[in-house]
């Protein structure tokens, strides 16, 4: 046999690979590996900003909060009135030059338990209660001392803006609250604040550490 005859005698089967193809599979994995990745990712960026957020906070109330009374002190659109208890356990609140903690600028006017402000703005407000017990170990599981503070724009249009309530617990000697927050204030708008919650025969309001105030951010 001739070399040409065998090579028509040759024939050429087209075969394919019976293994399937990993490409979809192994592209899937990717996604998913991606997208958990991704989740993370975001998950890290949002409890970060929160932290951060968190650690301002925290920063301003205990460096900045502190130094803010005397800091506005003698600025026209900042006034901080002292509570003052009588006989009867009834909180009056205060102004008078000279007291220490106590000012009144002059772009607010006192009347009446109400602290008007006359520029339309944006204010910081604040506001801190501070409770004793004058007999060691006769305040436990007594009810909440709280402290309300109001914003007004009409007589019969008040709404809640900052709530504080502290509670005499186990042995301790004092108890406290604060907080603060920026609210819009109208020109005529204006605070009150109220305590409630002194008929413990006991506990004892700290007039030092007993106020409430605001001040001008932002005209």
């Amino acid at each position: 046999m001739s070399q040409q005859e065998d090579l028509r005698e040759v024939t050429v089967i087209p075969t394919h690979s019976s293994w399937p193809s990993k490409q979809p599979q192994e592209s899937s994995q990717c996604n998913l590996q991606c997208q958990r990745r991704l989740l993370a990712a975001v998950f890290i960026s949002v409890l970060l900003l929160f932290i951060t957020i968190a650690g301002l906070l925290c920063a301003f109330c205990l460096f900045i909060y502190p130094k803010l009374s005397t800091d506005v002190k003698d600025k026209q659109y900042a006034a901080q009135l002292l509570a003052q208890v009588d006989y009867n356990r009834t909180v009056k609140w205060l102004v008078a030059d000279g007291m220490a903690g106590s000012y009144l600028g002059a772009g607010f006017h006192f009347k009446d338990q109400e602290l008007h402000s006359t520029k339309d703005g944006m204010y910081y407000v604040y506001a801190k209660l501070k409770v004793t017990c004058s007999v060691l170990n006769q305040c436990n599981n007594t009810s909440p001392v709280k402290l309300e503070l109001k914003h007004c724009t009409g007589r019969n249009n008040c709404n809640s803006l900052l709530s504080m309530e502290v509670k005499m617990l186990h042995d301790a000697e004092s108890a406290f609250d604060q907080s603060s927050t920026l609210v819009y204030m109208q020109a005529k708008s204006w605070l009150q604040a109220a305590v409630h919650g002194l008929e413990q025969k006991y506990v004892t309001l700290d007039d030092e550490h007993i106020y409430f105030g605001a001040f001008l951010i932002k005209s």
